[in-house]
């Protein structure tokens, strides 16, 4: 694990050994995301995150404005003894030989991996929304940020619903990991109920699967105004026709709720 991490998905942080460091300026966190997400290359002109941080102030005035804010963020990294984010007379950028772990970037590599195991990995550094525990700052950033934050959460969400499929090479464990995750990005996500609810009775649990059932039917209603699809009505009335048929008959369950190579000589317990 590197010993320097900086966070900018939920809470804002800096890590040194696995302590939080206080004092980080907000500055610090805003820039590395808009030159990560918006940058070429790592690299982002002083004009232009002069213009989306200070777009109500003349560019002599924005120009200040970042000088200072790069000013608090050299003498923090300074202070603490590791280079990430820098500047020269032109452009900012973030330092690509840098020990330093930025989860951003993390998150980047795996939405762009083929790897089937980076929708897993992505779970856990997907922790929140993009600097969301920031204060707003103007109006333009905002605005912005709140585009950065809807693609990067769809990016999330179609990563996970792909792994979460029935044609996925991920385990079953690796799905409902998926899964759980999916759910947290969208309430209303019924393929990841599915999913959950076909591992629960898998595992012989009824009770479990009929709550998803019942937590679904209510998150669609709250959200949507609308039931279960057909094919979640499906799924759910299989699981429970297969938990009542007589226990000489074969429970028969994949993981996408249809007939499968799965079997119990005895009833599931309820």
């Amino acid at each position: 694990m590197p010993r320097l991490s900086i966070g900018v998905l939920g809470s804002c942080r800096v890590v040194l050994d696995d302590r939080v460091v206080s004092g980080a300026p907000s500055s610090l966190f805003r820039l590395a995301s808009f030159v990560a997400l918006s940058g070429q290359k790592l690299a982002a002109s002083r004009q232009r995150l002069g213009s989306v941080l200070w777009p109500d102030v003349d560019h002599s005035k924005a120009a200040a404005n970042l000088r200072q804010a790069l000013s608090r963020s050299r003498h923090f990294q300074d202070s603490h003894g590791f280079v990430f984010l820098e500047s020269n007379f032109s452009a900012v950028f973030i330092d690509n030989h840098s020990q330093v772990a930025f989860d951003l970037l993390s998150l980047l590599e795996l939405l762009a991996s083929p790897s089937p195991q980076a929708a897993v990995d992505l779970c856990s550094v997907y922790t929140g929304e993009l600097l969301a525990d920031l204060p707003d700052s103007g109006s333009e950033f905002e605005e912005w940020l709140a585009q950065q934050r809807e693609i990067l959460r769809n990016r999330c969400a179609d990563r996970l619903s792909a792994a979460i499929s029935p044609n996925s090479a991920l385990s079953e464990e690796a799905r409902v990991i998926c899964a759980q995750k999916a759910i947290e990005l969208d309430a209303c996500n019924e393929e990841a109920y599915c999913c959950l609810m076909t591992h629960a009775a898998m595992h012989g649990n009824r009770s479990r699967f009929e709550a998803l059932y019942e937590s679904c039917q209510r998150q669609l209603m709250r959200e949507l105004g609308v039931r279960p699809s057909s094919n979640t009505q499906r799924v759910f009335a299989d699981l429970v026709a297969r938990f009542e048929a007589p226990p000489t008959l074969p429970i028969q369950i994949n993981r996408s709720g249809d007939l499968g190579p799965v079997f119990a000589t005895h009833p599931p317990k309820s």
